[in-house]
C-alpha cells in the first residue's frame, strides 16, 4: 500500500461497479489492485489506489485509436496501461501521458 492509497470496506450490495463509479476510477484499476479473480464480498477490504493520469470515459463512437489519436498516444501502450484488451462503450480508462 502506498500513502496515497486507502482502503474500502466492501459493504452489502455495493459492486465493482458502485465502487468505481463512487471513486471515479476504472474497474479494472480496482481489479489489478487488488489481483481480483472472482467475486467481491461484504467485509472484503480493498486498496483503492489513484493515478496521476486522467481518467476517460470511452463514448460509443470511439474506437481505442480515435482516443489514442486524441491524447497523443499509442492505443496499444492505453490497452497495457489499463490491462484490458478492448474497449466499450462507459469503460473508464486511464490515461497516463508521459510528460
Amino acid at each position: 500500500m502506498r500513502d496515497f492509497d486507502i482502503i474500502h470496506k466492501v459493504k452489502e450490495g455495493e459492486t465493482l461497479a458502485s465502487i468505481s463509479a463512487y471513486y471515479n476510477i476504472p474497474i479494472n484499476m480496482i481489479i489489478r489492485e487488488n489481483r481480483l479473480s472472482g467475486d467481491i464480498y461484504p467485509g472484503q477490504r480493498l486498496v483503492i489506489g489513484f493515478t496521476k493520469g486522467e481518467i476517460y470515459t470511452v463514448k460509443p463512437s470511439d474506437t481505442i485509436e480515435d482516443i489514442a489519436l486524441k491524447f497523443g498516444m499509442d492505443a496499444q501502450t492505453i490497452l497495457q496501461d489499463n490491462n484490458i484488451e478492448m474497449i466499450y462503450p462507459f469503460l473508464n480508462i486511464v490515461i497516463n501521458k508521459k510528460v
